[in-house]
């Protein structure tokens, strides 16, 4: 079993399954959100929430002569609807991978774990339909399911020692809706990297460093996942339960508009898309996106309103598609 050794508040080594110690200054614990070597070490301002989503896809070939369609969030294409959502990530090599997303509760778009389910779903939206064509593409997996997902942040006990430090997924795992985590394990790393570099020799400086963009930069973007979720949850719940989508103010205070309010607006205002779409890729910090809110207040205030986009299904729509063909044995 591998475990650090420290003396007088600081890291003095590692241990490696039962061999002898491995003198260290600094030990670096990035072994991903199931890392045990930090695990006992783990301080007070710990959240875990669920992300509240379930995906089930399947990937594809595209056939030979076929090129890739465009797609409409730059890197990846997404559809989304008032109770589920469907995305396509374009690999290499004419892969491609079909996904729906759905609230983990809901038993009945669980039926797309079964092929048949999955391909009708996949012909009766117009993202899925316009990829997974017979002339255009072939299925090459099986359904794959990708659940339990959680947002979870976790930084060191302030007594932690001195040199040790745990990174990326150990410390900050988000919902993968924006494919963050790997931007924020490498800009977590780099953070290290500069205060080690700073006063090679200074411990505590390395701590100090990290720990305020932890608790500045890294929060923020926990919080920003977080926030969104909650809000997405509470709308897609409100769908199942046969009402109509409610945006939740998730903020205390009635002058922050919900951040979901925001990224829907994109669609109706070009400075609000630019916005967003450095929101989403992380070029600006997750507090600037307010900067817009008196944008949407003012689309508001003219009779605008999010609503689901023309020709995507509803979920009662998908619901009835997919109960014709029906739904898999359990």
């Amino acid at each position: 079993m591998t475990r650090v050794e420290a003396e007088r508040g600081a890291v003095t080594g590692v241990r490696l399954g039962g061999s002898g110690l491995h003198p260290a200054d600094l030990v670096v614990d990035c072994g991903g959100r199931s890392s045990r070597l930090t695990a006992e070490l783990v301080g007070e301002q710990t959240f875990s929430e669920p992300a509240n989503e379930v995906y089930r896809s399947r990937r594809y070939r595209m056939r030979p002569g076929r090129r890739m369609p465009s797609v409409n969030r730059g890197v990846i294409g997404v559809d989304e609807s008032d109770g589920y959502a469907t995305l396509v990530f374009p690999h290499d090599a004419g892969i491609f991978t079909l996904t729906f997303v759905h609230l983990p509760e809901d038993r009945t778009l669980a039926a797309l774990r079964a092929v048949p389910v999955f391909e009708a779903a996949a012909r009766f939206v117009p993202l899925g339909a316009a990829w997974t064509d017979l002339d255009f593409a072939e299925p090459i997996s099986d359904i794959m399911v990708m659940s339990g997902l959680r947002n979870v942040f976790r930084p060191l006990h302030p007594a932690a020692p001195l040199g040790l430090h745990a990174i990326g997924d150990v410390v900050c795992t988000t919902n993968p809706h924006f494919g963050r985590g790997s931007s924020l394990a490498v800009a977590h790393a780099l953070t290290l990297t500069r205060a080690v570099a700073e006063d090679p020799g200074d411990r505590e400086l390395w701590r100090t460093k990290v720990n305020v963009w932890a608790h500045d930069e890294l929060w923020g973007w926990f919080d920003d996942a977080r926030s969104l979720d909650g809000a997405r949850t509470a709308a897609w719940r409100s769908v199942m339960g046969g009402g109509v989508p409610v945006i939740p103010r998730m903020s205390p205070s009635p002058d922050v508009l919900p951040q979901i309010m925001v990224l829907a607006a994109a669609g109706a205002d070009p400075e609000i898309a630019r916005m967003v779409l450095r929101h989403m890729h992380m070029a600006d910090p997750p507090g600037r996106l307010r900067e817009v809110e008196p944008r949407v207040l003012d689309l508001l205030a003219g009779g605008w309103r999010p609503s689901r986009p023309p020709g995507i299904p509803t979920r009662a729509e998908l619901v009835d598609a997919i109960s014709v063909v029906g739904a898999p044995a359990t």
